[in-house]
């Protein structure tokens, strides 16, 4: 059976280096927002010998995941879910399209793909942008966990996905470093 990484978020910076990453392993859907972006990614990433797949979808949407979820299994195995997409205030989104990218998206995304996962790993990508936000947008009731005990999210999040399925939800990455500001042309 073909062993399968998805990789959102997958057209630029992080994203397009951990889709180059785990294509080093498996066979990778990726998936972006804009169907140019997945096609030029698709395009680079195969140039550089990577085996990939990929498909449209808005990962702020869980019928979107789900569909997402639902193709990854079709391909194979998923052994490895690198949740990467994520929006800057800087770039002018308002606050709550940044959170409902780079938080409920994770949330979507492990629960969508641990319904057919029976091993493997989440990697969850957080910006520091999560910082930028007022106070007042933060959705302190529904992750207080990520926000304050790490160790506790990530805890409550493996009680939601399948047997066998590791979750590493690796602290902050800074959007202005130099990595996260690849961008393919």
């Amino acid at each position: 059976m073909e062993k399968i990484s998805v990789v959102t978020g997958a057209s630029g910076g992080m994203g397009y280096y951990t889709a180059k990453y785990a294509g080093e392993r498996s066979t990778v859907l990726i998936t972006d927002i804009s169907a140019d972006r997945v096609e030029k990614t698709l395009k680079q990433l195969r140039e550089e010998g990577v085996t990939c797949e990929g498909m449209v979808a808005d990962v702020s949407k869980r019928e979107d995941v789900k569909a997402l979820a639902e193709k990854a299994n079709e391909m194979g195995q998923i052994i490895a879910v690198y949740s990467v997409a994520g929006l800057s205030p800087s770039n002018g989104f308002p606050g709550e399209q940044i959170m409902r990218t780079n938080a409920f998206s994770v949330v979507y995304v492990n629960e969508e793909f641990s319904k057919y996962m029976t091993g493997g790993c989440f990697l969850n990508v957080a910006s520091s942008t999560a910082y930028m936000l007022p106070e007042e947008k933060l959705p302190l009731q529904v992750f207080d966990l990520a926000l304050t005990d790490i160790e506790g999210f990530e805890k409550a999040m493996v009680g939601i996905s399948a047997s066998g399925v590791r979750l590493r939800s690796d602290g902050v990455v800074d959007p202005t470093s130099s990595f996260a500001d690849v961008h393919l042309a």
